[in-house]
């Protein structure tokens, strides 16, 4: 109850998933995070991406696949986060 008469903020505790992915060359020069709910992955998996500036849409590798990844402890940014297009 302290929390919320100091103004703070409870926050939920909900699990998200998130894949390391490895785009197609010519991008494929650094492993990026990327939020996966709602997928089904799995290491070697293919995926499609949002990628740069322009969030141009890149095939890409799934290096690593993190599941029950709460807000203050995901690998990028929660909120900046972008999420995988679509399966291959």
């Amino acid at each position: 109850m302290i929390h919320s008469l100091c103004g703070g903020n409870l926050t939920t505790h909900e699990g998200h998933t998130f894949a390391k992915v490895l785009p197609d060359s010519p991008f494929g020069d650094r492993p990026c995070f990327y939020l996966a709910d709602g997928f089904s992955l799995a290491q070697g998996d293919r995926v499609e991406i949002p990628y740069g500036k322009s969030g141009s849409p890149v095939a890409a590798t799934v290096l690593r696949v993190d599941e029950n990844v709460s807000d203050e402890t995901s690998p990028v940014p929660f909120g900046r986060a972008r999420s995988v297009l679509r399966k291959l």
